[in-house]
C-alpha cells in the first residue's frame, strides 16, 4: 500500500510539473483513481488500526464470572 501512495503521489507531481522537453504519459484519470482507491484502502486501514489498538476493551472474563455466578 505505501508503494502504491508513493508512486501515485509521485505521479501526480510529475503530471503537473513536466520536465523541460518531456511530456508526461500518464492519464489523469488513471491517477483520479489511484487516488480514490488508496484512499479508501487508507481509511480503513485507519479505522482497523483505531479500533484495535485504542479503543479501550471491556474485560471478558469479569463479565463471565459475573454471570456464571
Amino acid at each position: 500500500m505505501f508503494i502504491g501512495v508513493g508512486v501515485t503521489i509521485a505521479a501526480f507531481y510529475y503530471y503537473n510539473n513536466p520536465v523541460e522537453g518531456e511530456s508526461c504519459h500518464i492519464q489523469k484519470e488513471n491517477n483520479v483513481a489511484a487516488f480514490v482507491m488508496y484512499g479508501s484502502y487508507f481509511y480503513l486501514f485507519l479505522q482497523f488500526f483505531l479500533a484495535r489498538y485504542f479503543k479501550v476493551r471491556v474485560n471478558a472474563d469479569s463479565d463471565k464470572k459475573k454471570k456464571v455466578a
